[in-house]
């Protein structure tokens, strides 16, 4: 199982690794330990360039986890670039990239501060989002639009804490997504806190201070079913399709 160095800082664009495995089809393989974020909770799996130790390079184009095993898969963009197990690479990220995602995903954290109803989806894009709460009569735009603003300028700090099942169990309103549920059968649970605005169980990345999301807009907020309401959100700095 390769060692996640994006968990303890997720601002690390680059690492060494070696190739652990690959597939027999020459789509991806796995490594030691990555900076490469696995696709999940909404979150995008992370995309960049791989350097052999001659300097020749080739890309990643997406990474996913094995749900079966929990391996990191880094899925090449062309199959005769794919690495033989045992070689030695240099690894960066799509730094631009991630960091948007990073943005976005804490953006979405706040969003669920300021709505009272629990999760049901998310999905995160560069630059813009969605999320999904099981709620009949949320907000106003405008009204959602000025209070999560609002939040993003407190610069809240973002801290790990690690929970047990019991601490979660104990405090049930601190699991907000109905859609995705805490791991079973593991011992901690790694939780992402921005102090005094939102706490919750997940595994994705996020920025360091709320304040590095900057202003956000609502783009809509359209019904999803009988109580489902949709909340698309995008970053006000970057140029985007907000059709999500």
């Amino acid at each position: 199982m390769a060692l996640e160095l994006f968990q303890n800082d997720p601002y690390l664009r680059a690492c060494e690794a070696v190739v652990t495995g690959s597939d027999r089809k020459g789509r991806w393989f796995t490594i030691d330990q990555t900076v490469f974020y696995p696709m999940g909770g909404g979150q995008p799996g992370d995309s960049g360039v791989a350097f052999r130790a001659d300097d020749s390079e080739f890309e990643i184009a997406d990474t996913r986890r094995d749900p079966s095993t929990g391996d990191i898969q880094h899925f090449v963009k062309r199959i005769a670039d794919l690495p033989e197990p045992g070689a030695q690479l240099h690894l960066e990220i799509n730094w631009e990239r991630r960091y948007l995602h990073m943005r976005m995903h804490s953006c979405l954290h706040l969003i669920c501060s300021a709505i009272p109803g629990k999760v049901t989806g998310a999905q995160i894009r560069e630059g813009r989002g969605r999320v999904d709460f099981d709620v009949r009569y949320p907000r106003e735009r405008h009204h959602l639009e000025e209070s999560l603003n609002a939040l993003i300028q407190q610069d809240a700090r973002r801290i790990i804490r690690i929970y047990t099942p019991q601490d979660l169990e104990n405090n049930p309103t601190l699991v907000q997504n109905l859609s995705i549920k805490p791991p079973e059968g593991v011992e901690k649970i790694r939780m992402v806190h921005f102090e005094d605005l939102d706490i919750q169980p997940c595994s994705g990345t996020h920025v360091a201070h709320s304040g590095e999301i900057g202003e956000v807009r609502i783009t809509k907020i359209e019904s999803k079913g009988r109580r489902n309401r949709r909340i698309s959100v995008c970053l006000v700095d970057t140029e985007v399709d907000t059709n999500i």
